[in-house]
């Protein structure tokens, strides 16, 4: 995937209230786990 593409999906899943960064995990990096 693009990182353009990428960065747009984690804007949109943040902006939607769709996903939220935890104590740990942030939503880029929990976007990278759901992709693997």
């Amino acid at each position: 995937m693009e990182k353009e593409i990428f960065k747009a999906t984690s804007n949109f899943l943040r902006r939607e209230n769709l996903l939220r960064d935890t104590r740990g995990v942030s939503i880029e990096e929990q976007l990278g786990m759901f992709m693997v």
